[in-house]
Formats: structure tokens, sequence, C-alpha cells
């Protein structure tokens, strides 16, 4: 089978070539420097919000949880030994531990373990923001 060449207006000169790669290579650092940016605000959004980050991420999952509910998806993405992983964390909890990074971690889980049983709440957020903050690992 032979493949016919498309006839160019005018011959590809070495410039049109180094051209088109320049301008490829704009593009890309372009895109780069956009996603950097990203990345800064979402650090910068960070250490603003640190205080709050539990309670943040509660609110955020939320409002997951709650196009979930719009999409009728919600609680579809929790598996077996999901279920048990979370009846596990969901007991550690009762008792929580001493260390701050510890029951940190282990909110992290339960507001987790919420989400994939579309159990969260506003009202939940909102009534254990000081105990987020409490927790939350200060330096």
């Amino acid at each position: 089978m032979h493949v016919l060449p498309v006839p160019l207006p005018r011959p590809l000169k070495f410039d049109d070539i180094k051209a088109n790669d320049l301008l490829r290579k704009t593009v890309h650092i372009s895109i780069m420097k956009a996603v950097c940016l990203v990345f800064i605000a979402f650090a910068f959004a960070t250490v603003v919000s640190a205080e709050y980050f539990l309670y943040t991420t509660c609110k955020n999952l939320v409002l997951l949880e709650n196009l979930g509910k719009k999409a009728g998806s919600c609680g579809e993405k929790m598996d077996e030994s999901q279920k048990e992983r979370c009846d596990g964390i969901e007991e550690m909890a009762k008792s929580p531990p001493s260390e701050a990074n510890l029951y940190f971690a282990l909110l992290s889980g339960v507001l987790q373990c919420k989400y994939l049983r579309c159990e969260l709440t506003e009202e939940y957020c909102e009534s254990n923001k000081a105990m987020f903050d409490r927790v939350w690992p200060h330096e």
C-alpha cells in the first residue's frame, strides 16, 4: 500500500521545525508553571487552614458525600474489607489513645469511614469542631 505525500504549500525548512519544537516547549513550560502555581496555592491554603485540618477535611467530605447522594452512588464505594476496617477503627475510637498524633490519625480514619458509609453530616463536623482543633498536633 502506497501512501501519497500531502503536498505542502512550500517546502519545510529547518527553521519551521525549530519553531514548532520551540512552540511545543513553550506550551509545556506554560503548563508546568500553571501546575506549580496550583501547588503553591494548595500549600498556602494548607498553611492558612492548618489549625482546622480535620474540620476542613470533614466539611470537604460532606460536600463530596452530598455530590455522591445526588449522583446516586453514595455508599457504593465500600467493600467488605473496608467495612471490617471501619468497624475496627470505630471500635478503637471508643477508647482513644493518649498520644495526639495517634488520635489525629484515628479521627481521620473515622471521618473516612463515615464518608464511605454516607453517615457524615455538617452537624457532625460542627459539633466536633472544638475536638478537631484540640487534637491537631500543634508544634
